[in-house]
């Protein structure tokens, strides 16, 4: 349970519902699609929340200049706060410092992998972790959880 007294929903990129192996563990843990369609019907029907990464697959491709910055995309996501005025629910802001240094990604030049991303709407991406292997490196991770926003129901909320 999270601190409303309820868990929380994970949503996932909607692909991972088409991917036949991966479709399965993806239902077993009772993740939904980050799709709005999903996002309103576990507010509406499960009466729940929801976890979600906003800066989602763009977020992935953000080079960073040194493992001690963090970097989010955040200005053009305003889909999230929007259906939360719209439905009325509340946002709890949390970050995860130290994420983006658990592994090293590999970007190609040319940003095919970013337009491949793009069009599948997955993110696909190189990446590698302590002596260039699948383990992660050891960082210090660190979780803040902000105070709720509580918003009040909203139509039309405007930009």
């Amino acid at each position: 349970p999270d601190i409303f007294g309820t868990a929380a929903v994970g949503t996932v990129a909607s692909i991972l519902f088409y991917t036949p192996f991966i479709r399965h563990i993806v239902e077993y843990y009772g993740a939904r699609s980050v799709s709005k369609k999903d996002i309103s019907y576990i507010f509406d029907k499960l009466g729940r929340h929801v976890g979600l990464v906003v800066d989602g697959i763009s977020g992935m491709f953000v080079k960073k200049d040194s493992n001690d910055k963090e970097c989010v995309l955040l200005k053009n996501r305003k889909g999230v706060a929007k259906l939360a005025l719209q439905k009325g629910v509340h946002v709890v802001p949390t970050f995860g410092f130290g994420n983006t240094s658990v592994y090293n990604p590999i970007f190609d030049s040319f940003g095919i992998l970013k337009w491949i991303s793009k069009r599948l709407r997955i993110s696909i991406i190189l990446f590698y972790g302590r002596f260039f292997s699948l383990v992660p490196k050891r960082v210090p991770l660190y979780f803040v959880i902000g105070k709720p926003v509580y918003n009040k129901y909203c139509y039309d909320p405007i930009k």
